[in-house]
């Protein structure tokens, strides 16, 4: 498979539409019952129950417990029958109501019968959701002690239309495929959008001027900068942890290495030099290292270099394809893509190598980005002969699809959203 060399130049690009339909899978066999009461003054399914709901399961870690399993509808934690609830097997129990532009609730035990925490979150004007993901991402953090990603946002790209009517579009949406809106639309080709630290701006490639270029877009003026627009291949940027630097592919003097950019002074640096073909660089959390896909040794595999010393590794060491990497945010995985048996498949493996853990089910899956708390993937998948987009726990439960009537892929994840 040579898809991560096309992904140089070519344009796999797919499509998206504004009606996002999501089937989540099972989550974990271990998952803890829970039940989230509907709140009081939120109805339907954009209610923040049900988003809750949705969220928990993903995590892979509660299984929400229906409502028609119960009668009772207490939205105060001093209304709450304990009783009731262990008698349909629900080890906790959140209660609250949504409320002048807030949503008050508490988190209780229903074993113990008590209340780990009560809490009031304000809901940002117009977006229910995205307070419904912050109780979320509370519940998560406090029963867990692992930081919820609910409330943070997916960038990714989609194509429309045919032939003459062709365009591009870079997306973004909340988490779990809503709200999304549309940052550019373009008849030139895009590519690998890729939140900067802040998750303010996006990098990306474009075709624009019929001349491969990266750019920066500032997401809320719509604002762009010129990265790099030099002769050949520009390619797969990446920002580095502090934001200070953008790493890319760059072809201008004969093969494609591996450059970087200080934002601040525009200076280039150079950190391959090999006559192999080396692309898809991704930053160590700490700064000091690129992480990159290279043929050098004969096949597509994962290396790891030392930007001050130079100082070489080979990560992957088995198997005829290994790519796209990704690094957790706490610099203990490495989530990448690999030929397993004729199917590529997505997975992760520690930051030095060792065995790899598939997670994945498709036939050609891709471009895995972790979330910022390192606990979920989100990556391309081929389903019918269409792109998707799926989000998958790290242990391989509770897969998440984002489709649409077209294709869509190339998704990143942004860090949390100040």
């Amino acid at each position: 498979m040579k898809k991560w060399v096309l992904g140089l130049c070519s344009l796999l690009i797919v499509t998206y539409s504004s009606a996002v339909e999501i089937a989540v899978g099972e989550g974990r066999v271990a998952a803890k019952p829970i039940a989230i009461v509907p709140f009081a003054g939120s109805t339907g399914d954009e209610s923040v129950d049900f988003i809750v709901a949705a969220d928990l399961k993903q995590s892979g870690v509660f299984a929400p417990i229906a409502p028609t399993a119960y009668q009772a509808r207490p939205s105060q934690a001093n209304q709450v029958d304990y009783g009731l609830f262990q008698g349909v097997g629900a080890a906790y129990v959140v209660v609250g109501e949504l409320s002048g532009g807030s949503i008050r609730f508490a988190l209780l035990d229903a074993f113990q019968q008590n209340i780990v925490g009560s809490y009031v979150v304000n809901v940002p004007r117009g977006n229910l959701r995205h307070g419904a993901h912050q109780v979320s991402d509370i519940i998560l953090e406090k029963l867990t002690g692992v930081r919820g990603a609910f409330a943070t946002r997916i960038a990714y790209i989609h194509e429309s239309g045919l032939r003459e009517s062709r365009a591009y579009h870079l997306m973004m949406a909340d988490m779990d495929g809503y709200n999304s809106v549309t940052l550019l639309t373009s008849r030139a080709p895009i590519m690998s959008p890729r939140f900067s630290p802040d998750a303010k701006q996006l990098a990306y490639v474009t075709f624009e001027g019929q001349q491969q270029q990266i750019v920066t877009h500032d997401i809320a003026t719509g604002r762009r900068g010129l990265v790099s627009n030099a002769p050949g291949i520009n390619s797969a940027p990446a920002w580095s942890p502090d934001g200070t630097k953008i790493a890319f592919v760059l072809s201008k003097d004969g093969n494609p290495e591996i450059y970087f950019k200080k934002l601040a002074t525009n200076r280039l640096v150079r950190v391959t030099d090999n006559p192999a073909i080396e692309t898809e660089p991704v930053w160590s959390p700490d700064g000091q290292s690129i992480y990159f896909t290279s043929n050098r040794g004969g096949s597509p595999q994962l290396y790891r270099i030392n930007i001050g010393t130079g100082a070489l590794s080979r990560i992957t060491g088995t198997g005829s394809y290994s790519a796209g990497a990704d690094v957790s945010s706490d610099g203990s995985k490495i989530a990448l893509a690999r030929n397993n048996g004729g199917r590529f498949v997505v997975g992760t493996m520690g930051v030095n190598g060792g065995a790899f853990a598939g997670v994945s089910q498709g036939f050609i899956d891709e471009t895995p980005r972790f979330s910022p708390n390192g606990q979920m993937l989100i990556f391309t998948s081929v389903e019918n002969n269409r792109s998707v987009l799926k989000i998958v726990n790290v242990d391989g439960s509770g897969t998440n699809t984002l489709s649409s009537s077209g294709q869509i892929r190339d998704p990143d994840w942004s860090t949390y959203i100040q």
